[in-house]
């Protein structure tokens, strides 16, 4: 970095000096400038990306409204030899906090490992881009998933589908107990349903029908958490509709989860519709039944304009309804936002 800087500062000297009295100079100064400022992009490798969602959220119960940042994400990308690079962080906090920072790279042919920090592989309502989701908040059971520093090998089968494995510190960090995932992913019926995009813009005006399954296991035994849960997700596209459930069965020991969640026998689900007008207007619904002991569930119902495909500008208007058997928790949520992906 230095020596194209020194570069910069001599191409800049010499040619302001041997022809600083031409209307050409400037010209020829722009142009030298332009080429070193590639070779440094090129050089390094490096592609900046990322995307931004804020909306704004009213609540007559809690009599509350103003403006809330979903995301304020900074992905960072690079390739050395045959090693891919990511390291991404988020802002909305107000401060930096880390999400991927990771190490990917074939071993094998449609085999890749990867180690870092890196979302857990169990759930595709998870593992799709925050700047791809279909409503402005994820599902009940996406939201039960995190990231985790860990080793992961994954790949291909084919034409037929995809698999994961991944072995993470889980709960208590760096002793001896880990998380465990797997993850397989069966294409049955065209290319597959669940897209790069959460819903159905990926497959509007695609012919015949798409569909996939995938079942997924976690594991964690050691002092702090101890649970398995199975994961059974199916999608399906077809002409304008796409469809989406997915169900946790949790069989949890000791005191729970840390942060909360299912107890030991629930299986919480999710069930999703969604329905493209056209191109770029998309209206959904979702309903997740979290099957605990109050009887609590939450419906969506939400409305997408891309006002420039697929994700790079969506405005979102969503309508979140809660009830349950406790009146507390019953609360009614109108969310209007934007996101912007780059």
């Amino acid at each position: 970095m230095q020596k194209n800087l020194l570069g910069l500062a001599i191409a800049t000297a010499l040619s302001s000096t041997a022809v600083a009295n031409t209307d050409n100079s400037w010209l020829a100064l722009d142009q030298e400038i332009s080429n070193l400022s590639t070779n440094v992009v090129n050089d390094s490798g490096v592609a900046v990306s990322g995307f931004f969602t804020t909306y704004y959220e009213s609540n007559s119960d809690t009599d509350t409204g103003g403006w809330e940042l979903g995301y304020v994400r900074l992905n960072f990308k690079a390739q050395v030899e045959d090693f891919k690079v990511k390291v991404s962080t988020d802002l909305a906090s107000g401060t930096a906090s880390l999400k991927d920072a990771y190490v990917r790279w074939s071993v094998a042919d449609d085999v890749d490992v990867t180690v870092g920090q890196f979302k857990r592989p169990f759930l595709y309502g998870y593992n799709v881009g925050g700047g791809s989701q279909l409503f402005l908040m994820r599902s009940a059971n996406a939201q039960n998933e995190v990231r985790d520093r860990g080793f992961m090998v994954n790949g291909g089968l084919g034409d037929i589908g995809t698999w994961a494995i991944a072995a993470q510190n889980g709960a208590d960090g760096v002793t001896d107990e880990h998380h465990f995932t797997a993850r397989v992913v069966a294409d049955v019926m065209g290319e597959g349903a669940f897209g790069k995009h959460e819903g159905g813009v990926d497959f509007f005006g695609a012919e015949g029908t798409h569909a996939s399954v995938a079942v997924a296991f976690g594991q964690e035994n050691d002092a702090v958490e101890d649970y398995q849960k199975l994961g059974i997700e199916a999608a399906i596209a077809v002409a304008n509709f796409w469809a989406m459930v997915d169900m946790v069965d949790w069989s949890v020991d000791g005191t729970g989860l840390t942060g909360g969640g299912p107890a030991d026998g629930e299986a919480p689900m999710g069930i999703t519709l969604a329905y493209m007008f056209q191109e770029d207007v998309e209206v959904a619904l979702r309903m997740d039944d979290l099957d605990n002991t109050v009887d609590t569930s939450i419906m969506t119902i939400g409305a997408n304009y891309y006002q420039h495909l697929p994700h790079t500008v969506k405005w979102s208007l969503n309508f979140e309804s809660v009830s349950s058997d406790t009146a507390a928790l019953e609360t009614d949520t109108i969310r209007l936002g934007m996101t912007l992906s780059f």
